[in-house]
């Protein structure tokens, strides 16, 4: 259980930077203009990509909620949720 917790620590760790790196103008700047994307899941990842500043490109959550930040092509994308009853019962 503690290996799980440390892994779940892990991953926010990441979400957290990536949120920050997106947010930075300067990372894609060094990237030399290639393609950025962040993947988030639905629990407190959530609450980072919905913060971000960003035009929605795709608002239906089955197929993954996306957004595009700023005029570069960098994106924020929800993973889809699957279409299965008991999570939408969950819901």
């Amino acid at each position: 259980m503690m290996m799980i917790y440390h892994l779940y620590q892990y991953l926010l760790l990441i979400v957290l930077i990536f949120f920050k790196l997106i947010a930075d103008g300067r990372v894609y700047r060094e990237l030399r203009n290639q393609k950025l994307f962040g993947l988030f899941d639905f629990d407190n990842a959530f609450s980072y990509w919905n913060k971000l500043d960003g035009e929605v490109v795709e608002d239906n959550p089955m197929r993954g909620l996306a957004k595009k930040i700023g005029e570069d092509d960098i994106y924020a994308i929800m993973v889809p949720i699957p279409e299965n009853p008991q999570i939408k019962k969950n819901k």
